[in-house]
């Protein structure tokens, strides 16, 4: 998607992101002239995380367009790297600048708070490496809108309330432009509206309530409805495949499955440093014995259960699901401690217990900060044999099929999705035509014994990202 932001822009209208290449076209025409119903074949003839698409009759990537237009202001090819090299120096100086508010208005539970956060961030850097570009381009704008929500809530519209009002039409947009990066970032704003409500008669409603939507609405949701009007067909169809999209499954099993997903085993990344700040910002925020600070607290935890409960109670579990609620929390938190060190009055603290707390910081923080830079600029891209990058020769892989295209814009196709009989015949129907070659690419323990018994010989033939590759054979009867 970065890819066609670059060469496409906006030159020609909204940028278009369907998969092209004469072989995919080939395979979707043979299979029409089957005569099978699309349902039958549409995610097999699409790479990983991309969907065909009915309406549209071609293939779409399924993510929205946030990452792709984050990752196209980097060059290509090293537009990961610069975006966590980015990440790294802007959230430095983002610590830099609250320590410092945190020493002049001398607020240690500030430093602890911005010690933290930098500590989650790099938790989960470190964590998602090539899982997902999204995450890496979630950080800085939502972390960035969600301490500007609580700033300009709590701080700066009682003081100045036409800049307030700006500042949280600013939050509202890096929101919205979290959101055109991960779609879930949506179950999180319902709780910043509740704040909005339960502060109505100290701050009104409307105005503050129309800036967050505005901003949310320019960057976020206008931009989502054009892209999925253009790839889904329709404003109202999302470009995610079925299973994605399914409406949540209200299991006691599957809420235990993804609750030890989430909070116990890997899924963890990330929280308990998040829990850090947020304890430390409710228990300032308590201790202040300000209302709205404390409402803030309330409409925050609203904000992670919602979004807790949908990641619960949906049956497709990644481990990085949790992540946008934990950068909510964690960015509301430091807002609400920045906002309480701007409004109290500085209290007389040692300069020596800051500088102790900075110390600690810069030693917690230097040994992940070095390897997220070591390991951003690994070049993962494998070149493919030349049999494989063969025109005429067809990949039938699972996970791997997204990699093939995003780094060898070679199409393969997702073999276990679909019926045995359907497959069969497609395989035999390729075969006939000899100058085609058939590569299985066994990238997941589901394809490692699927052909076995049905009439087809698999001969070892090479080893690409780390996973075997056998060509088939179409044994004669």
């Amino acid at each position: 998607m970065a890819r066609n932001f670059r060469q496409q822009g906006f030159s020609k209208g909204y940028p278009k992101f369907f998969l092209k290449d004469q072989q995919l076209t080939r395979l979707i025409d043979k299979l029409k002239d089957m005569d099978l119903p699309f349902q039958n074949w549409s995610e097999l003839v699409a790479p990983h995380c991309h969907h065909y698409k009915e309406r549209t009759g071609q293939v779409a990537v399924q993510y929205p367009p946030g990452t792709g237009f984050i990752l196209s202001l980097f060059p290509d090819g090293i537009s990961v790297p610069l975006l966590n090299l980015f990440t790294i120096l802007f959230f430095a100086s983002l610590f830099s600048a609250v320590a410092i508010l945190g020493y002049l208005r001398k607020s240690p539970a500030l430093i602890v708070g911005g010690l933290f956060l930098w500590l989650t961030l790099f938790e989960i850097i470190n964590f998602i490496g090539t899982r997902s570009f999204s995450i890496n381009a979630l950080l800085v704008p939502l972390i960035m809108g969600s301490i500007l929500f609580s700033v300009s809530n709590l701080y700066l519209i009682p003081k100045f309330p036409k800049i307030g009002l700006s500042a949280l039409g600013l939050s509202g947009a890096l929101l919205g432009l979290s959101f055109l990066v991960r779609i879930s970032v949506l179950f999180l704003i319902p709780g910043l509206f509740l704040y909005l409500l339960m502060t109505r008669k100290e701050q009104g409603f409307f105005y503050r309530a129309l800036a967050l939507s505005i901003g949310f609405a320019l960057l976020g949701g206008i931009p989502l409805a054009i892209h999925q009007h253009i790839h889904a067909g329709a404003f109202y169809h999302t470009t995610y495949g079925s299973s994605d999209a399914t409406l949540p499954l209200l299991s006691l099993k599957l809420f235990n499955k993804n609750f030890w997903t989430f909070f116990i085993d890997e899924g963890r990344v990330g929280i308990y440093s998040a829990l850090v700040v947020c304890l430390i910002a409710a228990f300032a925020a308590y201790r202040s014995k300000l209302t709205d600070f404390k409402k803030l607290t309330w409409a925050l935890s609203c904000a992670f259960l919602l979004h807790t409960l949908y990641i619960f109670t949906h049956e497709i579990t990644v481990l990085y699901y949790q992540v946008p609620a934990l950068l909510l929390a964690a960015g509301v938190s430091l807002g609400i401690l920045i906002a309480l060190s701007l409004k109290n009055k500085a209290s007389a603290t040692s300069k020596y217990y800051f500088s102790l707390l900075l110390a600690l910081g810069f030693w917690m923080i230097w040994p992940a900060q070095k390897k997220v830079i070591t390991e951003s600029f690994k070049d993962r891209t494998e070149v493919l044999p030349e049999e494989l990058a063969s025109p005429d020769a067809w990949l039938w892989s699972n996970v791997l099929s997204g990699s093939f295209w995003y780094y060898n814009q070679k199409p393969s196709y997702k073999i276990p999705f679909v019926d045995p009989d359907i497959r069969d015949n497609i395989i035999r129907a390729l075969a006939r035509d000899k100058r085609n070659r058939q590569f299985l690419v066994v990238d997941s323990p589901v394809i490692a014994n699927m052909l076995n018994g049905r009439g087809f010989k698999l001969e070892p033939s090479f080893e690409i990202y780390g996973a075997k590759v056998l060509e088939i054979i179409v044994e004669q009867n």
